[in-house]
């Protein structure tokens, strides 16, 4: 046995050995740059000029991950320009579970990724929610405290003027705080559910603070030099946004209460039957950007979350159109209970697009979480000590977009009604304290995979076709068989599914994972804001959230990781999940313009025929 000596020859033949596998052409981009690199890896291994690989039995382990990063150019120019490869195919089985990958060396930097920790699995939304159900409770139940009129209740104490201000003061700044933390926290634990669609990379995290400037600016020359209202399209997207979001939080809780069983027993009463869903473990229910499928989802859970999402759907429309309504209202400012009832809404939706936002937005790497903080922290601080800019901006637009809370009095004429914490305090802050608790996920399930499945993994017959190399087969890591799975029949494949109880909860792999950079994230997070607060009450100004928050997280990290031993690992660390999302993104990037060169390829085919014609 020898390597191959050019990673090109390893594509061209790995493109052929493709070509012998069923379905491959109607298979997605990142199935097929995925099983390519996966074969390839496979091909380096040759006996003479034959090349051992049964047909149509080819299969690749789990622990070789379908990476295309830094293998680009090289792939494509074998997958769509190679014409022609001899390949001896020999029905000798290939037993491939013998190959080590750390062995495998190549001239070229391209292989140097192939070897990573794979990604932690997706779990069921309802095993993250139960697992805080509580503190889910709890938020939903602070959003009424804006709503509430304090004057009133703290007149019966019969307090002066001063005081009733500094006690409103005081619960507000509570309000704000509790709220915020218990979102981080909350919304970092989401990333579980295995939703990471929007990864934030190095260069993202450089441009992002340029981008968020120039909006500003944009938004700020608008509202400053024109008649132009840029809030009114804002507010509505933003509440779109907001009512996807609120039912999307919504809908799991409603599933977990009491609520959740007397939902299904309406649905298996309207259909006269019991209702018989497939559960999350389907590929099929994988949303786009997505790499691995949720497991160890129970069927009483999936019931009770479908059957939720309909009372999910309605309260978040009410509370969009409640919102709406009022804060349009003429009499906006002149009426304390439409003031709270615009807070309390507003924070609804605001609240929910910073929990969802926190489950879908993954920071690559730790540096890249450094550089995108200390950029936005010089943002922050400009925007706000140098300028009016920012404050303008928040209090013109109205826009789910921040946390208010109204006075316990009328404003001043001419003075802006609400007490304003940014969404963007508690977002910005909240993905790089998701990606310290993805730093300890990813080391716990890199240790305990094989212990924490509590079940075996068994084989699950398919009904509909599927090609021999689809997502499920490179991107589920959790298969315990020693010896690889063949597909016996081209037409036909299988799953993998963990066996739970159909009656009880979702499997939760992760709810005892050992948190020590989270923990120590959220004391950060919790003292920066403490100090901002504090500083605001001192000097009676607005003050930029992330110029107190930023260093201490940053602080707070890497003291954390100084103390442990483990500064270059933590410096050093790439998020499993982010990089697989980012991975997806770029294939279906691929896919998307290959399609519009293949479309006008075509166009200019029929145009040449019809001009011979």
């Amino acid at each position: 046995q020898c390597h191959l000596s050019s990673l090109q020859r390893t594509l061209v033949v790995a493109k052929q050995v493709m070509k012998t596998i069923p379905g491959h052409k109607s298979s997605s981009s990142i199935v097929r740059h995925g099983a390519i690199v996966a074969t390839a890896i496979v091909c380096r291994v040759q006996i003479g000029t034959a090349f051992v690989v049964p047909q149509h039995s080819l299969v690749v382990p789990n622990i070789y991950q379908s990476h295309v990063t830094g293998t680009r150019s090289r792939l494509n120019m074998a997958f769509w320009e190679t014409k022609t490869a001899e390949v001896d195919v020999d029905d000798t089985p290939l037993n491939i579970n013998d190959l080590n990958v750390n062995t495998i060396n190549d001239d070229d930097d391209a292989t140097q990724d192939v070897d990573l920790i794979p990604a932690p699995p997706a779990i069921s939304s309802m095993a993250v929610v139960r697992r805080d159900l509580p503190l889910y409770t709890g938020v939903l139940a602070l959003g009424i405290l804006p709503f509430i009129n304090y004057a009133t209740l703290l007149s019966i104490l019969d307090l002066d003027p001063k005081t009733l201000f500094l006690c409103s003061s005081i619960i507000r700044t509570l309000y704000f705080s509790v709220l915020a933390i218990l979102t981080v926290y909350l919304g970092a634990q989401r990333q579980d559910i295995g939703m990471t669609q929007a990864p934030v990379g190095t260069k993202n995290a450089i441009v992002a603070p340029i981008f968020a400037g120039v909006t500003l600016g944009l938004l700020y020359a608008l509202i400053k030099y024109t008649d132009l209202d840029p809030g009114t399209l804002y507010r509505v997207f933003a509440s779109l946004f907001g009512f996807i979001c609120f039912g999307e939080i919504l809908q799991p809780v409603i599933g977990l209460s009491p609520l959740g069983g007397s939902l299904v027993e309406v649905m298996e009463g309207q259909n006269g039957e019991e209702v018989e869903v497939e559960t999350a473990d389907d590929e099929e229910r994988l949303p786009e950007g997505m790499t691995t499928p949720t497991i160890g989802e129970s069927q009483s859970d999936t019931q009770k979350f479908r059957a939720a999402s309909l009372p999910a759907a309605i309260l978040a429309l009410i509370c969009v159109a409640l919102y709406l309504i009022t804060v349009a209202s003429p009499s906006l400012t002149q009426s304390l209970p439409t003031l709270r009832t615009v807070a309390t809404t507003n924070n609804y939706l605001a609240n929910s697009i910073a929990l969802a936002s926190l489950g879908q937005i993954a920071i690559e790497s730790y540096v890249a979480g450094a550089l995108l903080l200390i950029g936005l922290f010089a943002y922050d601080a400009l925007s706000v000590f140098k300028s009016d800019a920012m404050l303008t901006v928040a209090t013109q637009i109205e826009a789910p977009v921040k946390l208010l809370f109204s006075g316990v009095q009328l404003p001043v004429e001419g003075n802006y009604p609400f007490a304003v914490l940014g969404l963007g305090d508690i977002l910005v802050p909240g993905i790089f304290v998701a990606m310290l608790r993805q730093w300890d996920v990813d080391r716990y399930w890199e240790a305990n995979r094989e212990s924490l499945l509590p079940s075996p993994i068994v084989e699950v017959e398919e009904e509909k076709e599927k090609p021999l190399f689809d997502l499920s087969a490179l991107t589920n890591f959790f298969n315990t068989n020693p010896e690889p799975v063949v597909a016996e029949t081209p037409v036909t494949s299988t799953a993998v599914e963990v066996i739970v109880d159909d009656d009880g909860p979702s499997l939760d792999l992760f709810a005892d994972a050992p948190t020590p950079y989270f923990n120590t994230g959220l004391i950060g997070y919790t003292v920066g804001l403490a100090a901002t607060f504090l500083v605001l009450f001192s000097t009676g100004k607005g003050q930029p959230a992330l110029f107190y928050i930023v260093p201490s997280l940053l602080i707070s990290s890497l003291g954390t990781a100084a103390y442990r031993g483990e500064m270059s690992e933590l410096i050093g660390f790439k998020g499993a999940r982010a990089r697989d999302a980012g991975i997806a993104q770029e294939a279906a990037k691929e896919e998307r313009e290959r399609a519009k060169e293949l479309a006008q390829e075509l166009e200019d085919e029929e145009m040449v025929a019809g001009f011979a014609a």
